[in-house]
C-alpha cells in the first residue's frame, strides 16, 4: 500500500479498480468520496492511496471498507485498433460486474464505446465545457444518471482530440495531423499531474465528478479508514 491517509468519517469510501493514473479518482474525490486505488501495475502518479494487486485481490481486501466501487477493465478488446493488431485481449467486464454485484454495494464500470456494458451512458468532454472530444461509457448499479446536454462531436471522435483541431493542415496534398503540445491535452482534460502517455487514455475528472455526485446519496458512508 502506497501513501497514508486517515479518512474523514463523514466521507464515504470508493474503491477504484484498474485505477491507472487517477483521472476518475480525482472526479470522485471532488464529488465527496475518499478514494483508494487498485492496479496490478505501479501507478506513481496516482494521487491517493493505492494498492498494487490484481483486481480480485484488491476487491477481496478492500470490500469491507468500501461504500462504492469504480472499475475500468482493460478496453483494448473493443478499441478501434483491436482488429488491426490481430492480438487477443481479455474480456473482464462480465466477471467484474458479477464480482461487484456480489458486494451488494453501488458500483460503476467504465469502458470505451462498443464494450458490452449494460444501460450505459456515453459522456464526452464537450458536455462539460472541456476543450476535448473523448467518449467514455459508464454503467452504474443502480442506474443513477441525470440529465446532461448532448455532446456536439457530430459522431467524429478521436482519442483525446482537441476541439477545433480535427483536420490539421494541408501539406503536399495530404492532411497532416494537427500539431499540439502534450501539455495542451493535459490542460484540456484537466489532468495536469499525469504523464503525456497517460493523458492519451485517462478519464477526465469531470465525468466521474458528475457520476459521483449522483452516486453519493446511495452510499452509507461513515467508514473510518486508516492506511499506511
Amino acid at each position: 500500500m502506497r501513501g497514508a491517509m486517515i479518512a474523514d468519517v463523514s466521507r464515504p469510501v470508493l474503491v477504484d479498480l484498474f485505477c491507472g493514473p487517477g483521472g476518475g479518482a480525482v472526479g470522485y474525490r471532488n464529488a465527496g468520496f475518499d478514494v483508494i486505488g487498485v492496479d496490478h501495475k505501479a501507478q506513481p502518479n496516482y494521487p491517493f492511496p493505492a494498492l498494487r494487486a490484481d483486481w480480485r485481490v484488491g476487491l477481496s481486501w478492500l470490500a469491507p471498507l468500501a461504500d462504492a466501487f469504480h472499475a475500468s477493465p482493460p478496453c483494448q478488446k473493443w478499441s478501434r485498433q483491436a482488429g488491426a493488431t490481430g492480438l487477443e485481449y481479455p474480456d473482464l467486464i462480465a466477471d467484474v460486474r458479477a464480482a461487484l454485484a456480489a458486494t451488494g454495494k453501488p458500483f460503476v464500470i467504465e469502458n470505451v464505446e462498443g464494450a458490452p456494458l449494460e444501460n450505459a451512458v456515453t459522456l464526452c468532454g464537450t458536455q462539460f465545457g472541456l476543450n476535448v472530444r473523448r467518449h467514455r461509457c459508464f454503467e452504474t448499479s443502480p442506474v443513477v444518471f441525470g440529465l446532461l446536454p448532448p455532446c456536439w462531436c457530430g459522431g467524429r471522435v478521436a482519442n483525446g482530440e482537441l476541439v477545433g483541431q480535427r483536420f490539421g493542415t494541408e501539406t503536399r496534398g495530404r492532411t497532416q495531423p494537427p500539431h499540439r503540445r502534450e501539455s495542451e491535452r493535459r490542460d484540456a482534460l484537466q489532468v495536469p499531474w499525469v504523464s503525456a502517455r497517460e493523458a492519451r487514455h485517462v478519464i477526465p475528472p469531470a465525468y466521474t465528478e458528475w457520476i459521483g455526485k449522483l452516486l453519493l446519496p446511495l452510499t452509507t458512508g461513515q467508514q473510518a479508514l486508516a492506511l499506511a
